[in-house]
């Protein structure tokens, strides 16, 4: 982007959407290129201080499908500098930065997508580990149960039948 272009993102300069006096505003409400022959003439153009020499420009929205999701804007300091060549160049330039958007946000879907499927996985194999856990404690608890099962009923036979032998005469 060039000197000016650092310059521009250093102070985080944008344009509002609703800035009436602005071709990159307009073409990005509008989802039109906007092109003005020479500026100076245009009463819709909002000059760039860091960008003095400009006579011509050239609005280019970037658009995914429908939506419009930045806008190319091209300055000759010529007027007239522009022409129909620049702007199919200009439009099959904003088509590959949306190709381009689309796949970086398909790519940044599928990560995500990833890393919550290996979460869930993870989660998974814990629920699993644990629920074996459970099941090994639950064998456990009832052989115990039985063990005092079988104990107590022992014993109760065991008292009975010594019960028995004292009521006899």
């Amino acid at each position: 982007y060039g000197q000016t272009g650092a310059e521009m993102k250093s102070q985080g300069y944008s344009i509002a959407l609703d800035a009436g006096q602005s071709l990159v505003a307009r073409a990005a409400r509008e989802g039109q290129v906007n092109t003005v022959e020479d500026v100076r003439a245009d009463s819709n153009w909002l000059p760039n201080p860091l960008l003095p020499d400009t006579r011509s420009e050239m609005a280019v929205p970037v658009k995914l499908g429908d939506e419009v999701v930045g806008v190319l804007d091209m300055q000759s300091e010529r007027v007239g500098g522009l022409s129909q060549d620049d702007e199919v160049a200009f439009k099959a330039l904003a088509n590959q930065v949306a190709v381009a958007l689309t796949n970086a946000r398909l790519f940044e879907e599928t990560t995500q997508s990833r890393e919550e499927a290996q979460i869930a996985k993870e989660n998974a194999e814990q629920a699993k580990e644990e629920a074996i856990h459970a099941r090994e404690e639950t064998e456990i608890a009832n052989k115990t149960l039985e063990a005092q099962i079988w104990q107590t009923t022992g014993q109760a036979q065991l008292n009975d039948k010594v019960r028995g032998e004292q009521d006899i005469p």
